[in-house]
């Protein structure tokens, strides 16, 4: 069973997946205005949920502080092995994998699961090691089961360059190897500001976008919600499934942190669903009026999602989510996660 949670932590995202009952884990973003002492409880239960291991990898959508105000945290109590950005990755063994996994979407389900194609694994690795990854652009991600396809908006070569410089020089006047070297020491804020200093105030455009499903999502799948909960509740088996709301579908989850989507992003990331718009999305900027506006005008099969789950602080001062929403999207659609009640769900 794969378990994914929309962390109640108000005006912020916190979302965590763990497929194959904990066999890989992963974090996409990490922060909030309104509590953060409830953010470190969560992070506590994700630690334990986790079995005290590290995460595989935590994706930042961007850097404003209530998606990133608890990555130091969540890396001090957790810990994770790779860290994605946008446009930059936290080392270079990681980019072989973006290229693997192209390879990997473009196989049959029974070639994944061949032995002789597992074994040839470490090959199509060393082979992908030759190509030159864009990182301007989209890449992708595969596990054994699970595929995570990342999407940014396009930026020239001249403004990503600088961007990695700048990073290094800090990492270099620092004596620190990595991001996450950086991540450990406090860092995070430095890195918000060389961001800014690079695209400007509005780092929402530049976000870094996650649609993640399983490799073979041909066929409907169950997927279970218990919302206005928190609680893993299916690892403490405090209560059976059989209790849940069930409903199937494709198994897609589209995570958008604060993206401000335009024509080439919704086109890329309408082309990358399988079979056709699904799933659950998370509603961009917390449901900010002129966010989903521009993901309604670009995005063409907007209302093809089963599941619409929006984040947001119910004092926040912006006025999230716009009322505009609500009155899009069935009541039946509609989840909101605040912070009182959060959205966990299983993919069987």
């Amino acid at each position: 069973m794969n378990f994914f949670n929309f962390f109640p932590v108000g005006q912020g995202l916190f979302y965590a997946g763990l497929l194959n009952d904990g066999d890989y884990s992963f974090v996409y973003d990490c922060g909030s205005e309104s509590n953060q002492r409830t953010l470190s409880t969560y992070i506590s239960e994700l630690k334990r949920w986790n079995g005290n291991d590290k995460l595989d990898f935590v994706a930042i959508s961007h850097f404003h502080n209530d998606h990133i105000n608890g990555i130091k945290e969540l890396n001090d109590k957790i810990g994770f092995k790779h860290l994605f950005m946008p446009y930059v990755c936290s080392d270079v063994e990681i980019r072989c994998l973006y290229i693997a996994g192209s390879y990997v979407d473009s196989l049959s389900e029974n070639e994944i699961r061949n032995d002789a194609y597992r074994d040839n694994l470490d090959f199509i690795i060393e082979k992908a090691l030759e190509i030159d990854i864009d990182h301007s652009k989209n890449f992708a991600l595969s596990t054994q089961d699970w595929v995570f396809n990342f999407f940014q908006r396009t930026i020239d070569n001249a403004t990503l360059g600088v961007l990695k410089r700048k990073l290094d020089e800090y990492k270099e006047a620092n004596g620190w190897s990595n991001i996450i070297d950086v991540i450990k020491n406090g860092g995070i804020f430095d890195i918000k500001n060389i961001y800014r200093n690079v695209f400007g105030n509005n780092l929402n455009k530049y976000s870094l976008l996650l649609l993640h499903y399983p490799i073979a999502p041909n066929t409907f799948r169950k997927t279970y919600f218990y919302p206005n909960q928190y609680a893993l509740a299916h690892y403490l088996r405090a209560y059976p499934l059989s209790r849940y709301y069930r409903e199937r579908f494709y198994p897609y989850t589209l995570l958008t942190g604060d993206a401000e989507f335009d024509s080439d992003i919704a086109y890329r990331i309408s082309a990358s669903f399988p079979m056709g718009i699904s799933g659950i999305i998370q509603v961009p900027h917390h449901g900010s009026k002129v966010n989903w506006n521009l993901f309604k005008k670009y995005f063409a099969s907007w209302n093809s999602f089963n599941v619409y789950v929006v984040p947001f602080g119910t004092r926040n001062r912006y006025g999230h989510p716009h009322i505009s929403i609500e009155s899009d999207v069935t009541s039946i659609k509609y989840y909101g996660v605040n912070e009182y009640s959060g959205f966990p769900y299983w993919i069987n």
